[in-house]
């Protein structure tokens, strides 16, 4: 089986703050914890996860702590880096298998459907100032993103959708479950 999700943000103090309505934890030990049960609950030792991005992040999250977190999450995993995640060497270093600034990909459907994707971090530019920055601009794949934490969990008319832990119950989407969504929007 194969999951994505991104934007766990763990050790982060102050997106207990921003992502409240989607974190109600007191302190970030907490959400920490939650956040590794969630995963586990749904991820075996065998999966596979593509992690999309900002794992970790602020002054707590060493990369000791960011590596111990990684090595208690079930499945193999690779990441297509995010905004707060260190240079690739890093995240190999944290114990990541792969590390891609963008990876394309087919998901594949309960029912045999068939979805070319691509995965970034970053959803789709919306302006020209955005696609200087790097950001995806549209080619008629769907995108499976992060970054934009619970403002929305898909856009048929973008083509997007995204896979922070806020809009999938602080928990990995499973492939099968994003291929039904996809074929559920168009």
């Amino acid at each position: 089986m194969r999951f994505f999700t991104s934007d766990h943000h763990f050790y982060h103090h102050n997106i207990l703050k921003y992502e409240a309505d989607h974190r109600p934890f007191s302190r970030v030990e907490e959400m920490n914890e939650a956040l590794i049960e969630r995963w586990n609950a749904r991820v075996g030792a065998g999966d596979e996860v593509v992690y999309v991005g900002d794992f970790a992040f602020g002054r707590d999250a060493t990369p000791e702590r960011a590596r111990a977190i990684l090595g208690r999450l079930n499945g193999r995993k690779s990441l297509v880096r995010g905004n707060h995640d260190p240079r690739p060497e890093r995240c190999l270093e944290l114990g990541f298998e792969r590390v891609d600034a963008e990876r394309a990909l087919t998901l594949e459907g309960a029912r045999g459907e068939r979805v070319e994707a691509r995965v970034c971090h970053y959803p789709f530019a919306d302006s020209e100032e955005e696609v200087a920055r790097g950001r995806p601009t549209p080619d008629g794949r769907w995108l499976v993103h992060g970054h934009v934490h619970g403002l929305w969990r898909v856009r048929p008319e973008r083509l997007m959708v995204n896979v922070s832990v806020e809009v999938w119950g602080l928990a990995p989407a499973s492939e099968l479950e994003i291929v039904e969504l996809i074929s559920a929007s168009v």
